[in-house]
């Protein structure tokens, strides 16, 4: 039933579902939470546990009915004092984000690994897909700049790595905001 912590269910028989965490909920680790808001939005908060050296908590607005699909991203850590907002990523996006400030020490190296997000928004409503990674990267003398994910299977840590049908729960929405005749 899971799998890398995740639920296996088909993301595309999921557009029945009311609401957005409805569609999403299944497929977050058991470290996220996800609450519905208004105009048909979803906040996902997830505390990261980065090897037992830190937790830094995602926060995602995610907006799948907008006319341009987005998630709105921001990382915070109590540790480091580190509240960094990313911002609005749109569909058609697929970037890494250095969250300045936030590092990590690697055990028996000389270096640190600053906390980088991986986010991929792409597609659209009927076929979105959504990507949201936390990995960590460091410039290692001689090998230049590697991250986790290049060096082991446990990172990226994946918030959300799916392809949705967001469409039977977005025409709520598209009719909501048509005027009434």
């Amino acid at each position: 039933m899971f799998e890398n912590g995740f639920a296996q269910r088909d993301p595309l028989k999921l557009q029945s579902q009311g609401s957005i965490c409805g569609v999403i909920g299944g497929y977050l680790p058991s470290f996220c939470q996800c609450q519905d808001r208004a105009n048909y939005e979803s906040l996902v908060s997830c505390g990261v546990d980065l090897f037992g050296y830190d937790t830094v908590t995602v926060v995602m607005d995610i907006a799948p009915c907008a006319s341009r699909a987005y998630v709105d991203l921001s990382v915070h850590d109590s540790k480091f004092g580190v509240k960094y907002d990313i911002g609005k990523v749109a569909a058609g996006t697929d970037e890494d984000f250095d969250i300045p400030g936030l590092s990590i020490d690697i055990p028996g190296v000389p270096v640190s690994a600053g906390v980088v997000v991986d986010v991929k928004v792409d597609g659209n409503i009927d076929n979105l897909e959504l990507q949201v990674g936390v990995d960590a990267c460091a410039q290692i003398p001689v090998w230049g700049k590697e991250c986790g994910s290049d060096l082991t299977s446990e990172l990226p840590v994946w918030l959300l790595d799916t392809t949705f049908n967001f469409g039977n729960t977005c025409s709520g929405f598209q009719q909501k905001k048509l005027p009434s005749a």
